[in-house]
């Protein structure tokens, strides 16, 4: 991927105790003085920092409810300095960017890795003879002693899933994976704090999970870090949805990589086994995600050798395979391996194979009880599936499908939406004058995604901001709604509906749907003009092609001819199947963001911090597999009119955490969801959660907001549909609620006990569960902020108890007016089966104001102000249902 990853890179590495030594040795020369002199951190920065700058005692964050206190007693920081001293406090490697923000703020930064460590001279030692020192090396990494390291641990395990019980188009393929390759941040490297949190609702955040096999968080570079797991926020994510997710090696030849950087990434063991084979099968294992991407363009466009020898890649291959092959613990032997070289491929011709790097690669399996688990090979871009035929004949241990072919949407984003994504997955034959598709011959693909739809979102932030928006929080939200719309084009096509007649435009040898776009049309800019759900005023003209060939709506019944997403040919996969689990499963659809948080009581109010801006993606939840697929129940296969009636995520009307979905008709400049421009002579059927359920011996409720104080704009009921696993026959039946509850704010629940649906078998299984609308009034929105599956009726009730608060490390900074704190503090907790997360308070002024919320015992707060040399903090545990009434309360002298 050479043309592409000029600006690649990521963050934090390891330092071991003995090097710690060393380090302080060292640091005490004149280290010190540098770490001392680095300015304060601004966490306006939007390259940096959060882009913004929240007030943690912001008047809209009070907490005014019933505030119970269990008094845990005060505690003072294990370090307090006005700096992160490195020499006592190691955090592992670290960028000198990096440096320069932990160093002065103590914030864990998500977790990287360059082989041979450190020099002294980033630490700013100047002595000629000490600054090209290496203080740390991966292979002596151990998280006991890097104490960034815990806060890179995902907490979620990777749920199980299955297919939807039902395809949307017949074009959906069981066979054909796709892979995305991309940023999980939205500033283009990895090294950010997301792990903790920020106080931004924008973030480059992957909304539609059930299509992705799986996901290769892309990062690295020879200067900031070429080994990178991903951020334990994203882990998470994808975990809770069923998503297997990579860290990526990316050896970078193109930009710098030498071989002695390399020097630790080939260290020998005595046997001559590759040390670096254990530490990143243990890297995995302890941060909790599922296997590595590995990227070796080692040697550019030089000969092979000339800084990394292939044959040395192929033999740390087979050693990791063969030690996750004979593991016996489950969480290493799920572990898997991606491989890549520059230009890949597996053709064969007359002459033997083409590429005999890539082909070594696919004998690096290791065979158990005579079966081979093959390594998975990432194909060049655009390589084409005939070209995969011979190694797959002569190669029975390999699919089709362990094969990704690529395409590169990062400089094509003409292709969101529209691309015909057979043309990648399938041979091609033109003898019908178009392209025809063979899915006889075919394998998977890859998309590289680099900032992903979060390119969409940033023009739209600068768009935005030249209109003269000063509400830097709105903006910001903006910007997440242009991103998560076209999160949903990729995946579900401009019409972002799924069906049969969904039609896609080419671009390949045999044809170029795209030709008549002017090269010179920025199509980020054209397709936020185009796209109607945008209901903004002044985003200038519409480009004649998108309007003729992309954006025709107008002149085609509502919506657009050509719409073609990924979804329209990978099939929906599920966590909500019941064949060999229990399902137990609520939620509120949260994406981990949002600009206010809000948690329920004991008796359903709400507690609300109202101007909350925030991305925590620990907190996202299963996300829904049909959430924009509704329909008129007389065409079930057409599209709505685009500009009148659309999902979206809704972040104004909340139920819990910080976001519902919704049915509007698009969003203003604000992020604010329109209402939806409703005929009341229909009725409208709304898929929502794909499912594959062989029993009907499960409970169900959703949580709505109809937009009226009375529930009157729409009456509501249960959408279920079946469908017949021979036939491939699907039938929607529609339900009365059994229980119907009024809540408080205007919400509704209803229940529904699917034993009423007949003859539900593994034959006949129920595909799908969602809601049939009938409205009575044309334009309000309609939200739906919970949805939970129930099997089992006894609940864990045990209250949390939290106990043994610490602040491992506290920075006390100042400027010309002010002094503050940040802290890095963690605490101990029992009866946890029935938590969902942590929320965070501090108290000034008499009052408690929400500051933070994490899954995790340890966290990370900054900008604190102190009383008397002292900082009071609450953690309240939030359960499953409401927020606890009790809040476990602390001190922290800071003097």
């Amino acid at each position: 991927m050479k043309k592409l990853f000029t600006y690649l890179g990521l963050l934090t590495l390891i330092t071991t105790p003995v090097t710690l030594t060393v380090a302080c040795t060292i640091g005490n020369l004149d280290g010190s003085s540098y770490l001392k002199s680095l300015p304060n951190f601004n966490w306006g920065s939007s390259e940096y920092g959060d882009g913004i700058l929240f007030n943690n005692q912001n008047s809209q964050n009070i907490l005014n409810t019933k505030n119970d206190q269990v008094d845990l007693g005060t505690v003072n920081p294990q370090h307090l300095n006005s700096y992160l001293d490195y020499s006592k406090f190691s955090t592992g490697f670290q960028w000198d960017q990096n440096i320069r923000k932990q160093a002065v703020t103590g914030v864990p930064l998500n977790k990287g890795f360059m082989p041979n460590g450190n020099y002294a001279a980033d630490f700013g030692i100047t002595s000629a003879a000490q600054k090209y020192l290496r203080l740390n090396s991966i292979l002596n990494w151990d998280p006991a002693t890097d104490y960034d390291a815990k806060y890179n641990q995902a907490q979620i395990p990777l749920q199980q899933r299955a297919f939807v019980a039902t395809v949307n188009s017949i074009q959906q393929n069981t066979n054909v994976n796709y892979n995305q390759l991309g940023f999980s941040s939205r500033k283009h490297r990895t090294f950010d704090n997301t792990i903790v949190g920020t106080k931004n609702p924008f973030e480059n955040t992957n909304l539609n999970w059930q299509y992705v096999n799986e996901f290769v968080n892309w990062s690295g570079s020879w200067f900031e870090g070429p080994i990178i797991p991903p951020p334990a926020d994203v882990i998470d994510a994808a975990h809770i949805n069923g998503t297997p997710i990579y860290g990526n090696v990316f050896l970078d030849g193109y930009h710098g990589l030498t071989r002695e950087m390399l020097k630790d990434f080939l260290a020998r063991n005595s046997d001559g086994t590759y040390k670096i084979v254990d530490i990143l099968i243990k890297i995995a294992k302890y941060n909790g995600f599922d296997g590595w991407f590995i990227n070796n363009e080692a040697n550019g466009s030089s000969p092979n050798g000339t800084i990394l020898d292939y044959n040395e890649m192929y033999q740390i291959l087979k050693e990791f395979n063969y030690k996750v092959g004979i593991s016996t613990d489950p969480d290493i032997k799920k572990l898997q391996i991606i491989y890549y070289r520059n230009d890949a491929t597996v053709s064969k011709s007359t002459t033997g194979y083409d590429d005999a790097e890539t082909i070594k690669m696919t004998k690096s399996g290791y065979s158990r009880n005579g079966v081979i688990t093959p390594t998975q090979v990432q194909l060049n871009f655009g390589e084409t599936p005939d070209k995969t035929s011979l190694f797959l004949k002569e190669n029975p241990n390999y699919r089709p499908a362990d094969l990704y072919t690529m395409i590169d949407e990062w400089t094509n984003a003409k292709y969101y939406g529209t691309y015909d994504f057979r043309q990648l997955a399938y041979a091609l034959d033109a003898s019908a004058g178009r392209p025809t598709f063979n899915p006889n011959v075919y394998t998977s693909f890859s998309s590289y995604m680099d900032n992903g739809t979060a390119i969409f979102g940033s023009y739209a932030y600068n768009w935005i901001k030249q209109q003269g928006l000063h509400d830097e929080v709105r903006a910001f939200l903006f910007a997440t709604q242009v991103s998560n719309l076209f999160n949903m084009i990729h995946y579900s096509g401009t019409n972002t509906f799924i069906s049969d007649k969904d039609i896609g435009l080419q671009a390949n040898r045999l044809q170029n749907d795209y030709s008549k776009l002017d090269p010179k049309v920025d199509f980020t800019a054209a397709a936020f003009a185009a796209d109607p759900r945008i209901k903004v005023n002044n985003k200038g003209p519409i480009n004649d092609f998108l309007k003729q060939n992309i954006y025709d709506y107008e002149s085609n019944n509502g919506y657009n001819s050509t719409s073609f997403g990924v979804g329209s040919l990978v099939r929906e996969r599920t966590t909500l199947f019941d064949e060999n689990q229990i399902l137990n499963k609520t939620t509120n659809f949260s994406m981990g963001s949002g600009i206010k948080f809000v948690d329920r009581d004991e008796q359903g109010n709400a507690v609300v911090a109202n101007d909350y801006p925030w991305t925590n993606r620990r907190l996202t939840d299963i996300l829904p597999t049909y959430q924009w697929k509704i329909y008129d129940e007389t065409k079930k296969d057409q599209p709505l009119n685009i500009s009148e009636i659309t999902g979206v995520y809704d972040y104004d009307t909340v139920y819990k955490k910080g976001n519902s979905i919704a049915i509007g008709s698009g969003f203003d400049a604000r992020g604010q969801v329109l209402p939806a421009k409703w005929d009341q002579s229909k009725v409208y059927d709304w898929d929502i959660m794909g499912t594959n359920l062989i029993s009907n011996q499960h409970k169900v409720n959703f949580i709505y907001h109809d937009g009226s104080n009375n529930n009157s704009n729409a009456k509501v009921n249960f959408w279920v549909t079946t469908t017949n696993q021979t036939t491939g026959v699907s039938s929607g039946q529609t339900f009365s609620p059994t229980q119907t509850e009024q809540l408080k704010d205007g919400w509704v629940k209803i229940s529904f006990d699917l034993s009423q649906v007949a003859n539900i078998t593994k034959a006949n299984r129920i595909s799908k569960i969602g809601l049939q609308i009938r409205p009575q009034k044309k334009d309000f929105k309609f939200n739906i902020g919970e949805f939970n599956i129930t099997t089992a009726t006894s609940k864990k009730t045990d209250s949390i108890n939290i106990n043994k608060p610490a602040v491992e490390y506290a920075i006390k900074r100042h400027d010309s007016t002010k002094e503050w704190f940040n802290l890095r503090f963690s605490w101990e907790s029992q009866n946890v089966d029935n938590l969902n997360y942590y929320a965070i308070y501090y108290f000034a002024n008499n009052k408690w104001y929400r500051v933070g919320e994490t899954t995790q015992n340890y966290y990370f707060l900054k900008d604190l102000t102190s009383t008397h040399q002292v900082i009071r903090l609450m953690i309240k545990p939030v359960y499953d249902d409401n927020i606890a009434s009790a809040g476990f309360v602390f001190n922290v002298r800071v003097s």
